[in-house]
């Protein structure tokens, strides 16, 4: 597993309610290296890891909203950081059977020991308003949310977006996502 989330920029699960594993998917073309259908996270990770996982899959299952969270995995002296969104699947009559996540690795591998909160440096700083955009995005919101929480159009959103990217020089959302954990903004 740990060699699958090494080589993945991305993967895709879902879980029944009890942390089961029913579908999991990485990048398109990678090749999973066991079946892992059926299995929970605690056939693959130790415990405290495990614990969280299902926890959270518990979570968003009771409580029927998203979660999004950054989660880092730390093994034999590496350490891999995730941001992950958590969202309930209902059946045709609104029940949660399970949950899906997506998760976007934002952190390469890393000794335990090196900083990862390094945040990288951009040709010019965010305004104000530019962080509360990047945040809401980063934490999986799309432009039209984002927009409606802070009370102003969807086009004025993607616009900051737009500027955010080319101040910081960042080409893809998993950037984008990867420097608003590295400067605390999802916390």
């Amino acid at each position: 597993m740990r060699q699958l989330l090494k080589s993945s920029e991305y993967t895709t699960c879902i879980q029944d309610i009890e942390g089961r594993y029913v579908f999991f998917s990485a990048m398109p073309g990678e090749r999973l290296p066991y079946d892992l259908i059926g299995k929970t996270p605690f056939d693959l990770f130790d415990s405290v890891t495990a614990s969280k996982l299902v926890g959270r899959v518990k979570k968003a299952a009771a409580g029927g909203e998203d979660i999004t969270e950054q989660i880092d995995f730390t093994r034999g002296g590496e350490t891999l950081r995730f941001f992950d969104r958590i969202s309930p699947v209902r059946d045709a009559v609104g029940g949660i059977k399970a949950v899906a996540t997506v998760s976007t690795k934002i952190a390469e591998i890393r000794k335990v020991g090196d900083d990862l909160s390094t945040i990288p440096s951009g040709p010019a700083k965010l305004t104000s308003r530019e962080r509360q955009v990047l945040r809401l995005l980063a934490k999986g919101l799309t432009s039209a949310k984002a927009a409606a929480t802070l009370g102003i159009s969807r086009k004025t959103v993607e616009t900051h977006r737009t500027r955010i990217m080319h101040k910081l020089d960042l080409h893809k959302t998993s950037a984008l996502v990867s420097y608003a954990a590295k400067a605390g903004l999802l916390e």
